[in-house]
Formats: C-alpha cells, structure tokens, sequence
C-alpha cells in the first residue's frame, strides 16, 4: 500500500497550480522508477525482480500509469 498524497489545487494568475504539501519523496521515488532510473530490486521480491519500468509487461505499465 502506499500512503496518501496531499496535493493543493490553487489559482494563480488564471492557471490551476497544485501544490504539494505531503508526498513530494514518494512522487519522485515513482517519477524515477518510470524514467527507469531503478530496478525492482530487494526488498521487492516478485516475477519482475531486476527489471526497470521499461521491461515489465505493457500491462504492468498501464497498471501503475493509472
């Protein structure tokens, strides 16, 4: 499970900013993984262990871009 995101919409000169207040780490952490900057590696043990987001199934990817 992964803990919540606390994310604060805003208006700034006419345009939506949303603001993160709590999850800003976990956000990066996901943003890397997809940009294949990590492996699934230990602690995570699993069918896709070693591999970077690139290398998983299409529908793994899906799964997580959602």
């Amino acid at each position: 499970p992964i803990p919540k995101v606390f994310i604060q919409n805003t208006t700034e000169h006419g345009r939506t900013i949303r603001k993160i207040i709590d999850g800003q780490q976990r956000i990066t952490a996901i943003l890397e993984f997809v940009n294949n900057k990590y492996i699934l590696d230990k602690p995570y043990i699993g069918v896709h262990e070693g591999k970077r987001f690139s290398e998983l199934p299409e529908e793994e990817r899906d799964n997580i871009l959602q």
